[in-house]
């Protein structure tokens, strides 16, 4: 019959049962070995070595070349040390973890609404996708500017012996007008004589006097700036700006 000619043309396999079932883990146990093979690795070397020290048999002991690890130490090791290799500084480099999987993102869409950034106004209204804020944050290097300056500044404090003391009123308001290297208005006569220039000088701290009257000041009284008390050690610059007006 039709049915007896499709079962001789039918091959039958038997399934051994041993296979598990394929399941998707999104690749959660997955790992890989860029490292060297873990019976070369450093650690490995340094317990072949303990054992052959334990065992007796080193290149010196038995006359046969047992490669780097036979060499006979005299440094005693035990588990312990091979162990806390990891943590003491192992010979040679440290294997990384062959299980964890990191990722980076860089966020170069703020999703931030331009138009109503630049003029408040957006055409989507509240139904627009992005977020509508007209706050001006710092960029990455404006942050680090900052805190290198912060950091010549602590640095700078810590020298003269005030670190953690807050600036007084009058450190601030000497500050507050302290004329910079690239600031535009520059003073117009010395703080000290109260008259013109004569061959102006300028301090660690950015204020201007008279190459005489600073002299006069720091060999009489202190080597401290005359408007706001920091320390100048007595050192002057050459003001190239104002002689220049």
């Amino acid at each position: 019959s039709d049915d007896d000619d499709r079962m001789q043309g039918a091959a039958v396999f038997a399934s051994s049962r041993d296979v598990a079932p394929v399941e998707h883990r999104g690749g959660a146990f997955a790992h890989q070995d860029f490292d060297t093979d873990k019976d070369q690795d450093a650690r490995a070397l340094l317990r072949r070595k303990f054992e052959l020290q334990e065992a007796g048999a080193t290149n010196d002991e038995t006359g046969l070349y047992q490669g780097q690890a036979g060499y006979k130490s005299y440094v005693k090791l035990n588990e312990a040390q091979i162990g806390a290799n990891k943590y003491t500084g192992t010979k040679g480099p440290i294997r990384a973890p062959s299980f964890v999987r990191n990722t980076c993102r860089f966020d170069y869409q703020p999703d931030v609404c331009k138009d109503y950034k630049d003029t408040g106004f957006c055409g989507y209204g509240d139904s627009c996708k992005f977020m509508h804020d007209r706050g001006d944050y710092k960029t990455g290097w404006q942050l680090e500017a900052e805190y290198q300056r912060q950091k010549e500044r602590d640095k700078e404090r810590e020298m003269l012996g005030k670190l953690g003391e807050p600036d007084s009123d009058d450190e601030r308001e000497a500050n507050k007008f302290r004329v910079g290297a690239g600031a535009e208005e520059l003073p117009f006569a010395c703080h000290l004589c109260r008259g013109p220039f004569k061959d102006p000088m300028m301090t660690t701290c950015g204020h201007y006097y008279c190459a005489s009257c600073a002299s006069s000041h720091f060999r009489e009284k202190n080597t401290r700036c005359p408007i706001c008390e920091k320390q100048t050690y007595g050192m002057l610059n050459a003001a190239p700006k104002l002689r220049a007006k």
